[in-house]
């Protein structure tokens, strides 16, 4: 059972944490009504997740109280990290079209993805 909620809790943790990203990258990037589709995907991602923790670990009001406050402050952790690959993602993007990743350039873009990890 600890398997399957861990996988669960990873699964649904990665599917935000990219639905959480996307939805910032649309604010700059989208028009409004694709920028409004990714926030209701990442609204209902959200809901279900905390629908399945609700049900899988059935805590106690003192319980809840001290887990939400600590889950949605991973959540916020969680979505930083996402949204620093992206920008790792776009600057390595960048330079591959410009032509200019050397070595040096993509030698600092994989230490700063092994670091954010």
């Amino acid at each position: 059972m600890k398997t399957i909620l861990h996988c669960l809790l990873l699964a649904t943790g990665l599917a935000f944490a990219g639905a959480t990203s996307l939805a910032q990258t649309a604010a700059r990037d989208v028009p409004d009504d694709l920028r409004a589709a990714i926030e209701n995907l990442r609204s209902d991602v959200n809901a279900f997740k905390i629908r399945v923790l609700n049900e899988a670990l059935q805590m106690t009001g003192p319980e809840a109280e001290k887990f939400w406050p600590i889950y949605r402050q991973y959540e916020q952790d969680l979505a930083k990290v996402a949204n620093q690959k992206i920008d790792l993602l776009r600057e390595f993007h960048g330079r591959c079209a410009s032509d200019t990743l050397g070595n040096d350039a993509a030698n600092s873009i994989a230490q700063r993805w092994l670091k954010n990890v």
